[in-house]
This record gives structure tokens, C-alpha cells and sequence, in this order.
């Protein structure tokens, strides 16, 4: 399968260049897990979500990313929930 030609990017210099697609699967690779919070530090991504939703629907290969709920405090103290997306793996072709 393709898939698993994929390889995680070291190179900072080149990953800036990359789209926010590969930004984030690369992420994913080499972290397991991203958040809304991680992903608009790191790489200026305010729109987490549907980046996510095109890696899972629409690039291929397509990946298997869980949204697991993150309950907490923010920054004055008040309760706050966020969502951390999981990559599971890669999906199979129909």
C-alpha cells in the first residue's frame, strides 16, 4: 500500500513551504495527536477542523483521525473543552 511510503519531515525549511494539509499529516506521523491550540503555534493553522476533515475525505492517502473531547482550564481559570484529533492509521481503498 502507499501509505506506507510516507515518511515523516524533519526539515523545518521545507515544511513551511508545504500546504496546511502536509503540515498537519506530518504532525500527525510523527506526534500521534494535534490540537487547535498546537496546530495555530506551530504552524499559523486557524482552521483545524477542516484541514482534519480533507485529510480524512479528500487526500489520499486517506487517514483514520479519532476526535477525543479535552476537558480543562484556560487561561482565567474557567472550565474549557477542546477537541484533540488522534491519527489511527491509514484507511484502506474501496
Amino acid at each position: 500500500m502507499e501509505a506506507q511510503k510516507i515518511i515523516a519531515i524533519d526539515d523545518e525549511t521545507i515544511l513551511a513551504t508545504m500546504p496546511q494539509t502536509v503540515k498537519v499529516r506530518n504532525h500527525l506521523i510523527r506526534h500521534g495527536s494535534i490540537t487547535s491550540q498546537e496546530a495555530w503555534r506551530l504552524y499559523g493553522i486557524t482552521r483545524l477542523a477542516d484541514v482534519i476533515y480533507k485529510i480524512k475525505h479528500k487526500r489520499y492517502p486517506r487517514m483514520d483521525v479519532d476526535t477525543e473531547m479535552v476537558y480543562g482550564r484556560d487561561r482565567y481559570n474557567k472550565p474549557t473543552q477542546y477537541g484533540k484529533y488522534i491519527f489511527k492509521g491509514f484507511l484502506e481503498e474501496e
